[in-house]
């Protein structure tokens, strides 16, 4: 069982959704087990999410984790809403797996770059301005 906060409600993790379970479980975990200073590892933490939570979670993840207990979050994702958040955020790096030896580095300034991890993803970088500019009028 878990508190929401907000509210001070008592919630039964039996009865989250799997998309809840998926993202609220390795939070739990990061929050007993992780010392500060430490490191966490996240693969797609965007699999179970709406694409609306998944804009949220690197906001979250800075302000409830990353900052306030010095843990360094290393996420890999294929999610456009993620990966524009990073590009945006001065205090994260962006790093593009281009090919199995090959990891660059993507400067805040390196529009090629940003713009050829997201056409991986399927996506470009007008659209990546539409998910940043919905978060940021929602």
């Amino acid at each position: 069982m878990t508190e929401d906060i907000a509210t001070k409600r008592l919630i039964e993790l039996d009865s989250l959704s799997s998309g809840e379970k998926n993202i609220a479980l390795p939070f739990l975990i990061v929050a007993r087990s992780v010392a500060e200073g430490g490191i966490a590892l996240f693969d797609e933490p965007e699999l179970y999410l709406n694409p609306a939570v998944s804009r949220e979670l690197l906001s979250f993840v800075m302000t409830r984790y990353s900052k306030p207990r010095d843990i360094q979050f290393v996420m890999c994702t294929h999610s456009p809403e993620i990966l524009s958040g990073a590009f945006a955020d001065e205090e994260c790096t962006l790093l593009h797996l281009k090919s199995s030896t090959d990891l660059t580095k993507v400067g805040k300034r390196a529009i090629d770059e940003y713009s050829d991890a997201l056409a991986r993803l399927g996506t470009s970088v007008g659209e990546s301005l539409l998910y940043e500019g919905t978060s940021l009028h929602s």
